[in-house]
Order: C-alpha cells, then structure tokens, then sequence
C-alpha cells in the first residue's frame, strides 16, 4: 500500500483486502476524508460519518498523517 500510495497525486483514499487476508483491511489516505464505524458485530468504512449512522454511533476519524 505504501509503494501504491506514494504513486497518487492530489487528494485520495484507498482501501485493499488481500484475498489471502479477507479480515484484514488496509488503508491510505491524504487530504481525503476516511472514518471507520464501530458496529455491533460488524465494522464499516468511509468517507462521511453519517454513512452508517443508522448502525452505530461509535466513529473513529483516522487523521492526516504525512504522505509516505
């Protein structure tokens, strides 16, 4: 994801799911809105928190961090 995310330019968001690894997401981000949603047995990913209000009300905002 690192090599990937150095390539773009401009504001973006990624997410990746290996098929070897279906429970582990990752992401990256610059300038670019991304929340992850806690909910009940099930989390979500995206880029507004009232994406999925309707299952959950604990949100974690991931923050800008440098570009690598």
């Amino acid at each position: 994801m690192q090599k990937v995310a150095r390539q773009f330019k401009g504001t973006f968001a990624l997410l990746a799911v290996d098929a070897k690894f279906p429970d582990v997401i990752v992401g990256a981000k610059y300038d670019s809105p991304l929340v992850i949603e806690l909910g009940d047995g099930e989390n979500f990913l995206g880029s507004d928190i009232v994406a999925f209000i309707e299952y959950t009300n604990k949100v974690v905002e991931i923050q800008q961090d440098h570009r690598l």
